[in-house]
């Protein structure tokens, strides 16, 4: 008995330690199913204090959705070197320093970078910094700590000959500043007559295009004005690295006419009536008035609250010569003025050309110049 008592607790002891061993294979398979599924996340902190040293990408940043041993690699990677006085660091910063380094590269397409647009950084400790200290050399120095030769020093000759009077500086290109320029086309603008926001709040709209990386994007929304939409590609070696969908808000600054009074409807305008002011659209309005001389003499056929611009929709020309009224024609050829009187076969405005009807029957054409006056012939 003592020996089937043994066998049967080893037996059983056995199979606990099987099904122990199925169900921690278990919980770690579905918690690595799970990491696979969250997205994987680089979230930018406000602000951190640090009390000297580099600053490293696990201090300004939470990282999730990526496995273990490269999220530690990423902690550790180098965003701000040792010596820097720098106070901050931008979203596009981070993956300028993600894309120089070499087997972090491939994050770009994968990662998310959410969280605040920039981090600030707070020194508790050491010497204060020298707030006159230049930072372009900044991503020189995160370059060498990231793995890259370093660049040999100048000499103060090497320095001057290398810069040559008269060449141009190579500019940084961005998705936003090429949008701004394709806005500012289409438009045909300047950058003081356009104003535009970008609506979504992305660190790749300014991150600025490495070697052998293009954008290419086209509109969505079919116009340049107000709610503008953009689909936009960021390409490297003829593959795919990353895909953008960009709103932007336009407006665009016009000369329009505003009321200066309330304008009553059956007003007629006169210049002291409204005045030229600039005013900003979000859509296309061919409608406005935009010279003072189309709107004098017109007549309002709405009540028009001061400081509204005037739209020609709200207006209609002054009658100045009515249907079956006598007019005075004035005929004019060369030195020649003659006048005479007929008889409106239809109203018009100023400068509106009106069938007349003499003492004789005869129809003839004339332009309105004023009440009940019209002009046969050349001024």
């Amino acid at each position: 008995m003592n020996m089937v008592s043994m066998k049967l607790n080893f037996r059983r002891m056995a199979l606990g330690a099987v099904a122990a061993a199925i169900a921690m294979a278990g919980a770690a398979g579905a918690a690595q199913a799970q990491a696979q599924t969250r997205p994987q996340t680089l979230r930018l902190r406000q602000e951190i204090r640090t009390s000297g040293g580099p600053v490293k990408l696990g201090q300004i940043a939470s990282i999730t959705g990526i496995p273990d041993r490269l999220a530690d690699r990423l902690a550790r990677l180098v965003v701000i070197p040792q010596g820097s006085h720098a106070r901050q660091i931008s979203a596009a910063q981070v993956l300028f320093a993600l894309a120089s380094h070499g087997h972090l590269r491939g994050l770009l397409s994968t990662v998310q970078v959410s969280g605040a647009d920039r981090c600030k950084i707070i020194r508790t400790g050491g010497n204060k910094p020298n707030r006159k200290a230049p930072t372009a050399n900044l991503w020189a120095n995160a370059r060498v700590s990231l793995g890259a030769p370093a660049p040999a020093p100048k000499t103060a000759a090497a320095a001057s000959a290398s810069v040559k009077p008269g060449v141009p500086k190579m500019k940084t290109v961005t998705l936003a500043g090429l949008l701004r320029k394709r806005i500012l086309h289409r438009l045909h603008c300047t950058g003081r007559d356009v104003r535009m926001t970008f609506q979504t709040l992305s660190p790749v709209l300014d991150q600025p295009l490495l070697p052998g990386q293009t954008w290419h994007f086209h509109i969505i929304s079919g116009q340049y004005l107000g709610i503008v939409e953009f689909d936009a590609k960021l390409l490297g070696n003829s593959q795919l690295l990353r895909q953008l969908f960009a709103t932007v808000l336009v407006h665009k600054k016009i000369r329009a006419m505003v009321s200066s009074v309330l304008i009553r409807r059956g007003d007629v305008m006169t210049a002291v009536d409204f005045k030229p002011q600039p005013r900003w659209i979000d859509r296309n309005m061919p409608t406005l008035f935009t010279s003072a001389k189309m709107l004098v003499g017109q007549q309002a056929i709405r009540t028009i609250s001061p400081g509204t611009m005037l739209d020609q929709r709200d207006f209609k020309p002054v009658e100045l010569v009515h249907r079956g009224e006598t007019v005075t024609v004035h005929i004019v050829s060369g030195d020649m003025h003659v006048k005479t009187t007929a008889t409106a076969r239809q109203g018009g405005g100023l400068n509106a050309i009106i069938a007349l009807k003499n003492a004789n029957g005869k129809t003839f054409n004339a332009v309105v110049i004023g009440r009940d006056q019209a002009r046969l012939g050349s001024h």
